[in-house]
């Protein structure tokens, strides 16, 4: 029979580890050095499809172009946000 102070400590890492994954977010590197960064594909896609158009445009690139770069190019990332929570 497993100890209460095992179970406490078990839940505790399991809430910590489900919370963790809870923050994971979908991040982007433009080619100017931008970070780019959404809470799931979709909405980094719109935050791309904004960044192109405000700093972008003379490259001209179609929406179809855009997707696919996010496609390629997005990562999972805790956050810029959550990263400086967690180093302070």
């Amino acid at each position: 029979m497993a100890s209460l102070g095992r179970v406490e400590t078990d839940l505790y890492t399991y809430e910590k580890d489900s919370e963790s994954e809870r923050h994971v977010k979908r991040a982007l590197d433009c080619f100017c050095g931008e970070y780019l960064e959404g809470d799931d594909d979709e909405e980094l896609l719109n935050w791309t499809r904004a960044h192109v158009s405000r700093n972008h445009s003379d490259v001209g690139l179609a929406d179809e172009q855009i997707q696919q770069i996010v496609k390629e190019g997005a990562y999972d990332t805790p956050g810029k946000a959550q990263e400086k929570r967690t180093s302070s």
